[in-house]
């Protein structure tokens, strides 16, 4: 069995997180958790309370009504996390008319589409390093 509880930033969240996000998203992410805009919860094991992932949640006010998104997840189990975790997570997310997420992870679209997930953006990043004046 499993428990999805509110969790604070630590080392270990970073180290879980880290595998789904560069650098400077983890700063993000720690900076929105910190400002209140989103929130940290954790994943563990009853029992012994071994952490097994974290992640990142956050609610985007819309015209067309609120959007939960989940903004990162990350973790290590010998069982299928996604599976596991997604109904739960879905149901920390009230009053809102969908939920997204973004993820870097092609194998994630076949277990997403499963729980009714579908692709409707494809995004697109450059680095650019402009000097400030």
């Amino acid at each position: 069995m499993i428990e999805l509880r509110p969790a604070a930033w630590s080392d270990d969240i970073a180290a879980l997180l880290a595998a789904a996000e560069s650098g400077a998203s983890l700063a993000d992410l720690r900076g929105q958790i910190e400002a209140g805009a989103a929130s940290l919860f954790e994943v563990v094991r009853q029992g012994d309370g071994a952490r097994l992932a974290a992640y990142v949640l956050r609610v985007d006010r819309g015209v067309c009504g609120d959007e939960g998104v989940v903004l990162s997840a990350g973790g290590r189990a010998d069982f299928d996390l996604f599976a596991t975790c997604m109904p739960a997570i879905e149901a920390q997310f009230s009053n809102v008319v969908a939920i997204r997420m973004h993820t870097a992870r092609a194998g994630l679209l076949k277990k997403a589409a499963a729980l009714g997930y579908r692709p409707v953006e494809i995004v697109l990043k450059k680095q650019v390093n402009h000097e400030q004046q």
